[in-house]
């Protein structure tokens, strides 16, 4: 597995995806909702999958000595290292924005902001990316092309539906980001049970719709 993330890497990661991987630092801005960068993630994932397609990627790695359901999974581990490496490039920016910049804003002002930057913020964008790893994989690995725009909208809609549902309710209930970040053992508590609980819905649906992918694959004749 070591060599297929190196291989991923190598050869199915472009600028373009990077640029959009790395756009997770516009966290840093104080008047958008903390959650709506990582959509931005999402959209360098899912523009990787036509790059690949293009440079007959699934062929290629299809005739390496290893089996089709290692295609799959390569895959998956890729997408969700970039998850995670998206999401750790964004902490120093979500530090700077709540401890430097918030607190020279109003009250008023910040508390519209939906889901402030904390570990309850990180189990959120995991569920989300859950949600896109359910519906995008399946159907992708059903007939993998670069034509397959509803796959990549669908996927991407979803998340961006999730996510604004969080900060929508968290901007009508302020009071829940109040508690999250008053700094008490009991909100701590909270946060760290959303986070694990985001990390666990995200293994889950990553299994999920690896099994689900990796039947389908199986029955393509490539």
């Amino acid at each position: 597995m070591k060599q297929l993330l190196y291989k991923e890497y190598r050869l199915c990661l472009s600028g373009q995806s990077i640029i959009f991987l790395a756009l997770t630092l516009l966290i840093l801005i104080p008047t958008w909702p903390a959650i709506v960068p990582f959509l931005y993630t999402l959209v360098g994932i899912i523009t990787i999958f036509p790059w690949a397609f293009a440079n007959r990627d699934i062929e290629f790695t299809a005739n390496l000595p290893i089996s089709k359901e290692d295609v799959v999974k390569g895959r998956i581990f890729f997408v969700s290292s970039l998850e995670l490496l998206s999401m750790l490039w964004s902490v120093p920016f979500g530090l700077i924005r709540q401890f430097v910049l918030l607190p020279n804003m109003g009250e008023e002002v910040t508390k519209t902001f939906g889901l402030n930057f904390n570990l309850a913020l990180y189990g959120m964008v995991f569920v989300s990316f859950a949600a896109f790893h359910l519906i995008f994989f399946p159907w992708y690995y059903r007939k993998p092309s670069d034509k397959n725009v509803a796959c990549q909208l669908v996927s991407l809609l979803s998340a961006m539906a999730l996510q604004g549902v969080i900060t929508a309710l968290f901007i009508m209930f302020p009071s829940w980001n109040t508690f999250l970040d008053a700094g008490t053992l009991s909100a701590f508590l909270v946060q760290l049970a959303i986070f694990f609980g985001g990390i666990i819905l995200w293994i889950l649906a990553s299994w999920i719709s690896y099994r689900a992918a990796r039947r389908r694959f199986l029955a393509l004749n490539l």
